[in-house]
């Protein structure tokens, strides 16, 4: 493969700018009361470092939605491009205001140039493969994103539906165009907030851009502190493209570089380059992010951005040519991992090996490349697409997109692609509202420790009482224990969504557990219960963590301590993994390990081996559904009688039939 080269990109309006800014001096603006002096802005000039860095982004991003561990907090790669953004867009503005050239209609000429051709492109050969291989929930979704992308609204519908590292974003292939919904959004503003406030002068706007910048940061933080779910949402994550934008303005005089030592370049430079990998490779899906922690990798880009002169041992590591090729088809390799990490998921109805992501790492760098040359290129070139041509095109593209995205959401994911058989065992829905006693004793994401009613099932005093506690995992127990304990003993059954029995912790999708596990210790302090459930979601979680929650049980004399292991979890869903064999459901397999989370396997006997000899006991539900021919999946002939409604939720059968054979310890007295 032919990398594009340095002189490639000599009409890139992001990162080139030498045309535009050599010429500033000689040709001074006459309608401003500030003239920059000779000289200024023309060292803004291509930045082959800039596409390097743009490369070490883009690879972090990859890498870390491959699943590759080292890359754990690769996420952050999409902070660096924030910062590289609101710099290059704010020195375009600054350069086109001094001159006194700039035109909102040229600026989103440009927007549209840079980002749409390659985003319908790939939206379009998505289409297919979504078809062809989604069921119709998951086409339905799909199709909702094909219209809040053409809108540039993908990060708001995101925000709405679920979180950036909920297993389900891992099959979403348009999950990662929430960040373009952020730069466009910061786009569509920032011109014109420029045009409002120009009159005050360069310095003032620079004022008032770090006023607004340290208001989007506040929010960040307050977002990250108190798990208001902020992350895909533009006000959280402004301050970032606002931080590129300051030092856009601080570099308008003189490089910022020519301020300090050569040595102090060296060091500043290398420091920069420290945070962003360290942020790359010790951050994980556990760090409060953005707020505070989103501070390292972006102030990191700030000073690399700032201080890596040409000389210096960051420019020339960033400037190797097959680095700044990768950097200059950067955002075509953006747009196509995700699809084709997503779809491979999706087809292979399991963990696909790690091997397979390397191959698919490097394909997106392939149809990164081919994207760039014969679609992203063209359309850049004014020769070959007028103003208007654009303009029109983008206005057909993104309209036929929203056309078929609202055609494909009314048409419910075009269930008729589907047999009879497979469309009758996709039709099944459980009422979790019921089973669970949601919103009572279950509590919803946005309830906190004051939704609880009583919860408690029994009177009499003179037979067993348990208590059950834990998130939706220990929730989908009750239905089984409801029935097992109507006459043999009380039941008190307290539990939320993604809120593991952990005390003294808090979880980033949960802002409210720390609270409520603290009203549900208590519960139990005061009834001590002869028995008490700990169940979750446990293979996501820290759950070596329960030992203090054990403790404190211990503490407050509970007899009898009942840990109840993961149960069976499907890629996708049960349901979708039984449609995908197109039987009657009575010809169904009983026992298979299609679609099968081996890895939760790993974690059960993990845990079995830790929690010996803690004073515990343990329930290893996989050792209940689970032999040799994969794990359980009907206990009956109708779709009622499925284990799992979803990924991992039992269904009343499944509860009955997995607490039925729970040891009697549990209702006996002892």
């Amino acid at each position: 493969m032919e990398w594009p080269g340095r002189g490639a990109f000599r009409n890139e309006p992001e990162n080139h700018h030498t045309n535009e800014f050599t010429r500033l001096a000689a040709e001074p603006p006459t309608n401003m009361t500030h003239i920059p002096p000779r000289g200024a802005l023309e060292h803004l000039g291509y930045r082959a470092d800039i596409d390097g860095l743009r490369a070490l982004a883009v690879v972090a991003v990859i890498f870390f939605h491959a699943g590759f561990k080292w890359f754990s907090g690769g996420y952050v790669g999409v902070d660096v491009f924030f910062v590289i953004s609101g710099y290059l867009i704010t020195s375009i503005i600054l350069a086109d205001k001094l001159k006194g050239t700039f035109s909102i209609a040229s600026f989103y000429e440009r927007r549209v140039r840079r980002i749409l051709p390659a985003l319908l492109f790939v939206m379009c050969v998505s289409l297919p493969f979504a078809w062809f291989l989604m069921l119709p929930d998951e086409l339905k979704n799909f199709s909702q994103s094909l219209v809040a992308v053409s809108i540039f609204a993908s990060n708001i519908l995101f925000w709405t539906k679920s979180g950036y590292f909920d297993a389900s974003g891992e099959e979403n292939p348009l999950l990662h165009t929430w960040t373009l919904g952020v730069e466009e959004q910061y786009y569509l503003l920032f011109p014109i907030f420029i045009l409002l406030f120009w009159r005050f002068g360069a310095r003032n706007l620079a004022w008032i851009i770090a006023c607004l910048a340290l208001f989007s940061l506040i929010l960040s933080v307050a977002d990250s502190r108190f798990r208001l779910s902020g992350f895909f949402l533009a006000p959280v994550r402004a301050w970032e493209l606002l931080l590129g934008s300051l030092l856009a303005f601080a570099s308008s005089k003189a490089p910022i570089y020519s301020r300090v030592s050569r040595l102090q370049s060296q060091l500043l430079s290398g420091l920069g380059l420290v945070m962003i990998l360290g942020a790359i490779f010790v951050y994980d899906e556990t760090t409060p992010f953005p707020g505070y922690y989103a501070l390292v990798p972006t102030v990191g880009t700030a000073l690399i951005l700032a201080f890596a002169q040409k000389d210096t041992f960051v420019c020339r590591a960033l400037s190797f040519k097959f680095v700044v090729g990768v950097g200059l088809i950067s955002y075509s390799a953006y747009l196509w991992h995700q699809p084709l990490f997503a779809f491979a998921r999706i087809y292979s109805l399991t963990k696909p090996p790690e091997y397979l992501f390397v191959v698919l790492s490097f394909a997106t760098l392939v149809l990164a490349y081919l994207t760039w040359r014969f679609v992203e290129v063209p359309f850049r070139n004014r020769r070959l697409f007028s103003r208007r041509q654009i303009f029109a095109a983008a206005l057909f593209g993104s309209s036929a997109f929203i056309g078929l995205g609202l055609l494909g959401d009314r048409a419910a994911g075009f269930p008729g692609r589907l047999s009879a058989q497979q469309q009758d065992l996709l039709s099944f829905k459980y009422d979790s509202f019921k089973g669970y006693q949601e919103g009572r004793c279950f509590l919803m994401p946005r309830q906190n420790r004051d939704g609880f009613e009583n919860c408690a099932e029994g009177t009499v005093t003179d037979i067993p009482s348990v208590f059950l506690w834990g998130d939706s995992h220990a929730a989908h127990l009750y239905p089984g224990l409801h029935k097992l304990l109507a006459d043999k003993g009380r039941l008190t059954h307290l539990t939320a969504s993604t809120c593991p029995p952990i005390l003294d912790t808090d979880f980033r999708s949960r802002p409210s557990c720390r609270g409520i596990n603290e009203y549900v210790f208590d519960r139990i302090v005061k009834e001590k219960p002869d028995t008490v459930i700990l169940a979750a979601q446990w293979n996501i979680y820290d759950w070596r963590r329960i030992e203090r929650t054990i403790t404190q049980l211990r503490k407050a004399q509970i007899r009898n301590i009942e840990i109840v292991g993961p149960v069976a979890q499907w890629f996708g869903s049960l349901p979708s993994v039984l449609a995908r064999f197109d039987l009657p459901f009575s010809k169904l397999p009983h026992h298979t390990t299609r679609g099968l989370n081996l890895d939760v396997g790993r974690v059960d006997l993990e845990m079995k081996e830790y929690l010996r000899g803690r004073q515990v006991n343990y329930i290893s539900l996989l050792a209940i559904l689970c032999d040799q021919n994969g794990c359980l999946t009907r206990v009956g002939d109708k779709p009622e009688t499925m284990v799992s409604w979803d990924y991992g939720h039992l269904t009343d059968a499944g509860s009955e039939f997995l607490v039925a054979k729970f040891p009697n310890r549990i209702y006996s007295q002892q």
